[in-house]
């Protein structure tokens, strides 16, 4: 039997899969297990999430996913990371030294 680990990242499984459909109490134990072939084993699951923003027209939405997270965090296995939003943007520096394998642009 092969154990896994299932890495989950709740911002992306919301706004790309769930969000507008009427399965947003998702149990991703069970999403998990419906995925896997029968020679493994899950052992843990592992979501990410970070606090929803709130905006004027929906000023519940912070607690509604508190609420998900309580009942997340009641399943065996489940182990919620909080992270963060950065709201800096971090750009790289440019660097001015010219490319010896690129090719260069001539002038018309």
């Amino acid at each position: 039997m092969k154990r896994t680990v299932a890495y989950i990242d709740g911002y992306n499984l919301y706004y790309g899969i769930l969000k507008g459909t009427p399965h947003k109490w998702l149990d991703p134990v069970r999403l998990v297990k419906a995925l896997l072939r029968d020679d493994h084993e899950l052992v843990s699951v592992k979501y990410f999430t970070s606090p929803v923003k709130t905006y004027p027209h929906d000023g519940a939405a912070l607690d509604r996913q508190k609420v998900y997270m309580q009942a997340l965090s009641t399943l065996p296995n489940v182990e919620i990371i909080q992270g963060f939003y950065r709201k800096d943007a971090v750009l790289m520096p440019v660097h001015e030294t010219e490319c010896k394998v690129c090719p260069r642009q001539r002038a018309a």
